[in-house]
Formats: structure tokens, sequence, C-alpha cells
């Protein structure tokens, strides 16, 4: 199939093509601000059309073959969009749409069920050989449950990550109890228990050790916040983190938290010698008042420069670029080192980007799962460990379920690893800031 020109609503972000990332992205949250601001109409949408198996093909027939295949993917799936859609490719394998509601009657569900037979009903043509392919589909939709375009994305495209790992030609709406522990507590309420949480300090803030094979490095520690409810039960981030997010609180808490953990720090000179602290940040952490207290704080106590490490998620780090470049610069300048964290298997060759720009990066609880049994993915991680660590960059692996991931985690080249089978947060450091 010979390779189709693109349409006008088609961003090749992933070749930066004219800030193609940025230019998609602001086009993406305008639709939603639309929307938002007249529910009324036809309901919009976020698909994420995920290639199964992409590293396959990419093993197979090499960058230059997935490629090809790639072009051919969007020479089925663009035809299939309205006037004022937008589709961008992100990565090697995935192409993520708006679908508009102005369109008639479309329902995105019926539009991703026609989109995914075609291509599951194709045969593709890579260096003379005839290939099928899978795909998985992620949805979502435009909704006050999602805080902005970017979210939505971020949504759409965990779902059709979670779908790709069967395999199969498959289908599903964003849920958030796909991603979110199920509370007691309903929405609405624990977001007001938060917002009255911030108003009245009724929060704590502890410290999980970090676990590495170098005893001799300075500890490293994840600083959390925790609710206490109307009960005087504390509830983990766990708990409520989701929730915070998806009703916009979420950088007043990372502010919070921050604050307490710049304070704990200042408290004492020698705590330099022994720790070290990730912190939970977005982008809207750190507005310009923020930044000045911090800078601030910075200047009057130097001790604390290189024990603070800002942790982004690095699907908003890089995704907005145009933000988070000026803003790391800053922070950098002021003393903080950075993380990013978020790192899966469908963005896990995108780290080499990064090596350089941050200190740390943290995997996905679920990578540690998929490596079990996958000697490609396997490799890759391991491939990606060494040269991170000629770089200077230390990796971090959370949330593991028993001793036999943590000694294969150590063999792969895993500096840190973060899990409650190891060590639970500290009470002690909690009654220390406190």
């Amino acid at each position: 199939m010979e390779e189709q020109p693109k349409s006008s609503n088609f961003f090749d972000a992933h070749a930066r093509v004219r800030r193609a990332r940025e230019k998609f992205l602001n086009y993406a949250q305008f639709r939603y601000r639309q929307f938002i601001n007249d529910p009324q109409q036809q309901p919009h949408a976020v698909a994420c059309v995920h290639l199964n198996n992409w590293q396959g093909f990419r093993d197979r027939f090499g960058y230059a073959g997935l490629e090809r295949l790639n072009h051919q993917i969007e020479a089925i799936l663009l035809p299939t969009l309205e006037p004022r859609d937008l589709c961008a490719r992100f990565s090697d394998n995935a192409l993520v749409a708006i679908l508009c509601g102005e369109h008639g009657s479309r329902d995105p569900q019926d539009w991703a069920e026609q989109v995914l037979q075609q291509l599951a009903e194709h045969s593709f043509k890579v260096e003379d050989t005839a290939v099928s392919a899978s795909f998985s589909i992620g949805l979502c939709w435009f909704d006050r449950r999602v805080h902005n375009a970017e979210e939505a994305l971020a949504d759409a495209t965990h779902i059709a990550e979670l779908l790709s790992i069967q395999g199969q030609n498959q289908i599903r709406q964003f849920q958030p109890a796909d991603t979110a522990q199920a509370s007691s507590i309903d929405d609405e309420k624990m977001s007001m228990l938060i917002r009255n949480s911030l108003d009245t300090s009724q929060l704590r803030v502890v410290f999980q050790p970090l676990i590495g094979w170098d005893n001799d490095q300075r500890r490293c520690y994840q600083a959390w916040a925790r609710l206490i409810d109307d009960d005087g039960r504390e509830l983990r981030a766990r708990e409520f983190l989701e929730v915070a997010r998806r009703s916009g609180i979420l950088p007043r808490l990372n502010r919070w938290t921050l604050r307490r953990a710049v304070h704990f720090v200042a408290s004492d000179p020698s705590l330099r010698q022994h720790m070290q602290l990730l912190l939970n940040v977005s982008i809207e952490t750190f507005d310009e008042r923020s930044l000045q207290w911090l800078e601030q704080n910075l200047r009057d106590h130097p001790h604390c420069r290189d024990c603070l490490i800002a942790e982004f998620d690095e699907f908003e780090f890089t995704s907005r670029r145009l933000e988070s470049e000026p803003l790391a610069a800053r922070l950098k300048a002021a003393g903080l080192r950075l993380a990013l964290s978020g790192i899966g298997p469908g963005n896990l060759p995108r780290c080499r980007e990064h090596f350089g720009r941050v200190e740390f990066l943290r995997m996905t609880a679920r990578l540690a799962d998929e490596l079990d049994g996958n000697p490609m993915l396997e490799s890759e991680f391991i491939d990606i460990i060494d040269e991170a660590h000629r770089h200077g960059l230390q990796i971090i692996m959370p949330e593991l379920s028993g001793e036999e991931q943590v000694v294969e985690s150590f063999k792969r080249g895993v500096d840190l690893i973060q899990s409650d089978f190891l060590e639970h947060p500290r009470e002690l450091l909690r009654a220390a800031i406190e």
C-alpha cells in the first residue's frame, strides 16, 4: 500500500514536526474546554489505537519496517476521521485521536469497532512480506471526571496498554475503577475531606524508604501525604490521590507536601548526609508564588539543595515540553534534582530522551509483572538500565510483590526498590516532622 498524504488534522508528534506535540495538545485542550462549556452536545472522546506486539515487528523488520507498517495503519485510520477530529502519533506503537462530537450522532464506540475491524482484517505488507496485526483501542469520554484533555489522553492510553498485554483485538472504555482502588467514601465526600484537611492542616507526612543494593549511598525516601478522616482514621495516598487528581486538588496537595518536606529537611542540616526525598509533583504544582517561596527557602537553607527530588509524570513531562522544560531548568537552578515516573512497556524506549536531563526513572508496577516470561522486553529493559547507568541515572522499581521479584530486579540492574513488602512508611520520621 502506498503511503497516503497526511490530512491537516494529523500531527506526527513522534517525528517532532513543527512542535507537533505541543500544537496537538493545545488543540485538544481547546476542544475539551468547548465541550465542558456546552456538555449538552454530542459526546467527545479520546481514542488510543495501540499496535499489539509492536516490539516484535520492530525486531523482525527494524525501525524502517515498523515505520512502513505505521504508515499503512495511518492510511486506514485517517480517512475515518471527520474534519474537526484530531489525530496524533506520540510513539512507534500508538495513535491517539480526539473524536469531536459535532459530527452528527456518531458514536465513538461504533467508530472504534469499525476501525478495529478494518485494521484486524487488513493484510499489511512489509518488505514484500504479508503480515497481520492485532490492535487494542482504549476510549475515554470528555466529561467532568477528567480534569483536562491531557488526562483523557493518558487514561485512554493506559487502557489500551493494559489491553495490549493480551495481544488480542479488543476495545475498552476507561472507567475510574480500572485504575483507582475503590473507597468506602464517594468522590464528592472525599473531595470535600481533602479540601477541609488542607484548610485545617489535618494531614500527615510519612516517608517510605527505598531499598538499594548500595548501602553506602544516602537513603532515598518517598514523601507521602496522608489524610485523617472524620473518625480519626488515617487514609493512605492510594485511597484519595485519584479523587484529588480528578477534582483538581492535586496541585494544592502536592504543594502542601512539598512545603512540609522543605521544612523538615531545613530543620536539621545533618539530614543532608543521610537522606534524599522524592516528592510527587506536576507542572501545576509550581505556580509563580510557590516557585518564589521554594527558591527563597533553598537560598536560606543551602543544605537542602540536593536533598529534594521533584518527581514528574513522564507523560506530562514529555507531552508538555513548552512548559516542563523551562520549569525543569528553573527547579535545577534552585537546587532541586529531577525524576520521572510512570515508565512502562509503552514508553520504555522513550527513556533515552531523558538521559542527561533527570537523575531518576521510576518504572510502573506493571512492568515487573510483564518482564517475567518476556525475554524480549527484559532484554530491552536491561539495555536501557545499562545506558541509564552510563548517563548517571538510577532506576526505581515500585510495588514489588515478593522476594523473587526483588531478587530479579536487582539482577537486572535496578538501583532502588520501593515496596510495602520490604518496608512500610516510617512513623518515626512522621513524628519528627511534626
